[in-house]
């Protein structure tokens, strides 16, 4: 199994930060909750991707660990694997604003999960970038949703979806 990293953010725009992070080690997953008030200067808030990820600041602020904490943790198990996120940009950036924050130097290594699964498409597909190959991964995708029945936009459960998508796209 390859290890997947997911982010949910304060938002989309520059300003955003890391509010969940979650990775696999195996079957494991590993989820944490980030304090925006445990990293200096993370107060923007977008209450449209409040809608999204469905977490209250609040609740990060009553439940949410230390911002430090998390990226020793993350820097401990993760920094000699190759991770994959499905939106690279997005959670690198994220990840750098954690690492940032905590003083912690950032040495994950990214690859992109998408382009990992369609190395695993079938022979009757012509090239990773078919529309037949994108109807592939939609089909893996909503299997996935099926099979794990969880909500997206949660760190924790996108990881364990796109651990689905996997296992399915490996298995022929």
């Amino acid at each position: 199994m390859i290890t997947i990293l997911d982010f949910e953010a304060s938002g989309l725009e520059e300003e955003s930060y890391p509010i969940q992070v979650a990775w696999n080690i195996g079957e494991k997953v590993t989820s944490f909750l980030l304090n925006p008030e445990t990293a200096e200067g993370w107060d923007w808030w977008n209450s449209e991707s409040e809608l999204v990820h469905g977490i209250p600041r609040a609740f990060l602020i009553e439940h949410g660990h230390d911002v430090s904490y998390v990226a020793s943790v993350m820097l401990e198990q993760l920094s000699e694997r190759l991770v994959y996120s499905d939106a690279v940009s997005y959670d690198s950036f994220w990840c750098h604003r954690l690492f940032e924050a905590s003083g912690v130097q950032e040495k994950l290594q990214w690859r992109d999960f998408w382009l990992r699964i369609n190395e695993e498409r079938p022979d009757s597909i012509p090239s990773s970038t078919s529309w037949e190959c994108g109807e592939w991964r939609r089909q893996l995708k909503e299997e996935a949703l099926r099979n794990v029945i969880l909500p997206e936009h949660k760190a924790d459960n996108d990881v364990r979806i796109r651990m689905e998508i996997f296992r399915l796209a490996t298995s022929g």
